[in-house]
């Protein structure tokens, strides 16, 4: 069976965050390749293929983006130009028959898929709610392209009552339609967070293969909004200031996974070269929070991350020493810049009145807090006033003096909206307000894209988290119900919402909507709840009882091992019955005490400490003994070495004085040869005739030249070379096997 268009999508994502590692413009070209399939010839439209890849990858950007990449589509063979008629050139999709791409483990990603549809499927009908197939499968990819659980966190709580005859004033109107609008995002949010939730509980796997995915759909964003550079260069002239949520997590004043996730933003920002920062305003906000979490708690009626890590009387002490501290700890400590506001003559450019403006532009409903807002828009405005008007362009992000970095995505795009339409932002120029997921992949790209410093699994782990998160008209709601029924159950039910995991399954079950719960289903939420806690218990229990059995098992196999070895004992020695018999009572004994199993086990450890002195003891020993023999194998080793180079040595000397030897005894040997030759001249010649003599004089003459001429050549290697290197040869040999050495050493 050929893989879905949403398989597809998966795994070319997947695919993509790969590539980045070494081409940047890699990954793109390999998420756009399989949607032009069909265009082959056609003339390039940027405003079809925007839309294809917003469709097929759940990531919207402007189709002018894609104007400015024509020469990098036309090296990279996805597009070719073509002269027409009136001699102007035009771009045309080329065929990708030949740059087929391969799927790779779109298997994997069905079954993914598959699971999320029948995990929604679940919380869907148990909330008595309908959402389309295909839109569950888009919003999960969107989610993971664009890591945006905004939606059930913006959407206001609202009770849609049923009396008749209640007249709604324009703001709860407005506010009941922008619940009614976020209701199928607010259900997909909590579906993808519940999802992402229970992968990282029970299959890390497929979380790893999703957090590419993401990886993938981060880098995508970054190349195109970058112009698809061939690098990205580090931001050491660049100050980031981050807003008060992103403070409060690195400080340590919220959960412990945005803690985790803050703490490595941060480090990935210096690495970069980045500055850290954060605004007076952000400080005063910060120390806001503080004491409002602290009224919430006294008076009872505070839930959250903070509220549920207060129960730790650790980090209780904690938090109440951190109250009027912040700027202390972030600027003391830390050493990181705390900016004052601005001057006044700054403020040409950006105004009071942009700032205003800016203040109702980013409102999402009547009912956002006001001062919440208005902080955001100082936060912008104080940004864009330390800019001077600076206006950076989008491939040169590094000579951006300021960037604010927000977690909330919607303040984000309101704000990079507002500031295009103002003129602050021009076409083809950097916004300087980004969020936490665009920096950290900034600066991902910046170290080169490698996985391992990916910003994807620690952020979607986060936005889940927060996706999940309780709000208190839920647990009121819950609470009320249960105490018509049951005001222990309500007491127990408010102790149980400090745990992280039983408050998110009342997100779960209601999909952020209070009217789910009923007076008739209330007890079999709290059942779950309740569940759901006592499995967070019970696996730390069986975590800590599974390492205790395993040192019973070990304990009672040496126990064993000691009993079968005084039983052999017993036998080998032939001890007498009585001696048996107070040997088995001594075992009954020792087995009943063995019931008694802190004492048993306390016996047991102190042996096992023992032995374990012991055993330390003589490993030491044989340890100092080992250095001791290495030491003294090296010494003979080298003495070994040493007189082998000497053997050597005489032996070849031994070898050279031979060979001279025979050369010198050869030339005697030869010119003594002439000369008896020359004897025969006085004694044998004159007893032959004339003519005899002649000829024997000559022959006489050519053997005496010939002896003379064997005895001088007898010193060159041309004539008898050979044959004396032979005899050198074997008395090197020979002698040096008299001084006790092989013949293996090759022959000088």
């Amino acid at each position: 069976m050929s893989p879905t268009r949403p398989v597809i999508a998966f795994a070319l994502l997947r695919q993509c965050a790969e590539a980045l590692q070494t081409d940047l413009f890699g990954g793109v070209s390999l998420l756009i390749r399989p949607l032009i399939s069909d265009l082959a010839g056609q003339v390039y439209n940027s405003n079809l293929l925007a839309s294809r890849m917003a469709d097929a990858y759940g990531i919207s950007f402007p189709s002018t983006v894609l104007e400015d990449f024509l020469p990098r589509l036309i090296s990279a063979g996805i597009l070719k130009t073509e002269d027409t008629s009136s001699g102007i050139a035009r771009a045309v999709y080329c065929d990708q028959g030949d740059n087929v791409v391969e799927i790779q483990d779109e298997e994997e990603f069905q079954n993914i898929i598959d699971d999320f549809l029948s995990h929604s499927e679940i919380l869907l009908k148990s909330a008595n709610l309908q959402i389309p197939e295909n839109l569950l499968i888009s919003g999960f990819l969107t989610h993971l392209s664009t890591l945006d659980f905004s939606s059930i966190r913006a959407r206001p709580i609202v009770s849609r009552t049923t009396e008749t005859g209640i007249i709604q004033g324009p703001a709860i109107k407005e506010k009941n339609a922008l619940s009614e609008q976020l209701e199928q995002g607010a259900a997909i949010d909590v579906l993808v967070a519940s999802y992402v939730s229970k992968l990282k509980a029970f299959d890390p796997d497929k979380l790893v293969l999703l957090s590419k995915v993401a990886d993938g759909a981060l880098g995508l964003e970054l190349v195109l909004d970058l112009q698809a550079p061939s690098s990205v260069p580090r931001i050491s002239s660049t100050t980031v200031v981050i807003d008060t949520p992103i403070l409060l997590a690195f400080l340590d004043l919220s959960s412990k996974q945005d803690l985790d996730v803050t703490r490595r933003l941060i480090s990935q920002i210096s690495a970069a070269g980045g500055k850290i920062a954060a605004f007076q305003h952000s400080i005063e906000e910060a120390e806001g929070i503080l004491a409002a979490i602290k009224a919430a708690r006294y008076a009872g009626n505070a839930y959250g991350p903070t509220i549920s890590r207060l129960s730790n009387s650790t980090y209780r002490a904690f938090f109440d020493s951190m109250s009027n501290r912040v700027a202390f700890v972030w600027h003391e400590q830390h050493k990181f810049e705390l900016i004052q506001e601005t001057s006044t003559h700054f403020y040409k450019n950006f105004t009071q009145q942009d700032e205003e403006d800016l203040t109702h532009r980013i409102q999402l409903s009547a009912f956002d807090r006001r001062l919440t807002r208005e902080r955001d828009s100082k936060s912008v405005a104080e940004t864009m006033r330390r800019l001077g008007g600076a206006h950076v362009p989008i491939g040169q992000i590094s000579t951006c003096k300021f960037v604010f970095v927000t977690g909330n995505t919607s303040l984000q795009r309101n704000a990079a909206r507002f500031l295009r339409d103002q003129g602050f932002v021009k076409p083809g120029e950097f916004t300087p307000i980004v969020t936490d997921r665009y920096i950290a992949g900034l600066c991902w790209l910046i170290s080169g894209g490698v996985a391992d410093k990916s910003p994807s699994t620690a952020r979607l782990l986060a936005n889940c988290a927060a996706a999940l998160r309780l709000r208190p008209e839920l647990a009121e709601r819950t609470k009320r119900f249960l105490l018509a029924l049951d005001d222990e159950k309500a007491k127990h039910f408010e102790a149980l919402m400090t745990n992280d995991r039983a408050s998110q399954y009342l997100v779960e079950a209601t999909f952020g909507n209070p009217d789910v719960i009923t007076a008739l289903n209330v007890e079999d939420i709290f059942d779950e709840v309740q569940r759901r806690a006592a499995e967070l218990v019970t696996k730390e229990k069986d975590e800590f009882y599974r390492a205790q059995v395993t040192n019973l098992e070990v304990a009672a196999a040496e126990s064993n091992a000691l009993a079968l070895s005084l039983q052999e004992k017993v036998i080998d020695l032939s001890i007498d019955n009585q001696a048996k018999e107070l040997q088995a009572k001594h075992l009954a004994e020792k087995a009943n005490t063995l019931e008694n199993e802190s004492a048993r086990q306390r016996e047991v450890l102190d042996k096992q400490e023992e032995a374990l002195l012991k055993q330390a003891t003589e490993i030491s020993s044989l340890g100092t003994t080992l250095l001791q023999l290495n030491d003294t194998a090296t010494s003979a080793r080298e003495a070994m070495e040493r007189h082998k180079t000497r053997a050597i040595a005489t032996a070849s000397r031994y070898a050279d004085r031979r060979i001279l030897q025979i050369r010198i005894l050869g030339c005697i040997l030869l010119f003594g040869c002439a000369l008896l030759l020359g004897f025969t001249d006085k004694f044998w010649i004159p007893t032959l005739s004339v003519d005899a003599q002649k000829y024997a004089n000559v022959c006489l003459v050519v053997a005496q030249a010939i002896f003379a001429i064997l005895g001088v050549a007898i010193f060159f290697d041309k004539f008898f070379g050979q044959r004396l290197r032979s005899w050198r040869t074997k008395l090197y040999t020979e002698k040096l096997l008299e001084l006790g050495f092989d013949d293996s050493q090759a022959i000088p």
